[in-house]
């Protein structure tokens, strides 16, 4: 079939699904003649062993009954595809739900024992309590949203706020993350004041999403954050780079696509997210090696505080 379609690239081929296949084997329809072929054998060399009955007509009414029918098939063929694809989406939500949230829920049942049981120790047992619904809360925010784009509503939450602001307070709390690492966070900000009109909290969460994954492949040296306005796009650039292991050339062009980056302590949705929530803005994101072959970049871009109708945001992707 694929050297059939490079031979004649302006027909257009289709083929059914098994479970929707009729008993003729090739229809040829240009809404003016058609002719239908039944198929004996089509590992025969020879036309007249491979072919068995066919019938041909030029009524344009024939025609176009044939096409009509067929064009039914067809779209009954691409719903069945994206059936299957959504089928498949929900059982890997059902699966991660099941797997990822088991961990902080039982962390927080652990823990409240302990704090019943041993009263001297409760301010231990309360802060890894306070940790572990943290990561609860994230977890089911990133299983929603990600729902909410696959739907086409996701809504974002519009407001006017200060960007370095935001990076600074991101980064303080990524910072308590990793104290036990020999890596340290730099924040380069603009001296301008960058204003952005947006979801405040969600352009919180691509930052934390973009550090922590920094944080997670970078044993030690440094994080630099950088944030710039860009006066003739009149956009504002956060980047962040890394002097960890660099990202896998194989993974690269796929790296925002949902689940590819999953890992033992991550859904494989934070980059996912991060990508349709930035476009979501109207901006665009990236990432790249460095030069030299150490560590990796992200960055992304928000347009500069404009306000925009709030209405509900349709991030589908392929």
């Amino acid at each position: 079939m694929e050297e059939v379609r490079k031979m004649v690239p302006t027909v257009d081929f289709r083929v059914m699904n098994e479970s929707l296949k009729t008993r003729i084997s090739l229809v040829i329809v240009d809404r003016r003649k058609s002719m239908v072929f039944e198929t004996n054998d089509d590992a025969k060399e020879d036309l007249y062993e491979a072919v068995g009955l066919a019938t041909y007509t030029e009524s344009k009414s024939i025609a176009a009954s044939y096409a009509t029918i067929f064009e039914s098939i067809w779209r009954q063929t691409e719903l069945y595809e994206q059936l299957k694809v959504h089928d498949t989406l929900q059982k890997d939500f059902i699966n991660i739900a099941a797997h990822e949230l088991r961990t902080p829920v039982q962390a927080i049942i652990n823990y409240a024992e302990l704090a019943i049981a041993d009263k001297g120790q409760r301010e231990k047992y309360y802060d890894r309590l306070l940790h572990s619904v943290n990561r609860l809360q994230k977890l089911t925010e990133e299983i929603l949203d990600a729902a909410r784009i696959e739907s086409g509503n996701l809504r974002l939450s519009n407001e006017v706020f200060n960007l370095t602001q935001v990076v600074a307070e991101v980064l303080a709390d990524e910072e308590s993350g990793i104290r036990n690492k020999k890596l340290e966070i730099v924040f380069v900000p603009d001296k301008r004041k960058i204003e952005l009109y947006g979801d405040k909290a969600r352009i919180a969460r691509v930052i934390h999403n973009i550090v922590g994954n920094a944080a997670k492949f970078t044993e030690e040296g440094r994080i630099t954050v950088k944030t710039r306005l860009d006066e003739k796009s009149e956009e504002a650039v956060v980047s962040v780079a890394d002097t960890g292991q660099g990202i896998d050339l194989g993974i690269l062009p796929k790296l925002f696509s949902r689940f590819v980056a999953k890992s033992e302590s991550g859904t494989g949705l934070g980059l996912y997210l991060s990508k349709n929530i930035v476009e979501a803005h109207g901006g665009k994101i990236w990432a790249e090696n460095n030069s030299g072959g150490k560590g990796a970049t992200f960055s992304f871009t928000i347009p500069a505080s404009q306000q925009r109708s709030r209405q509900p945001v349709s991030t589908q992707t392929e």
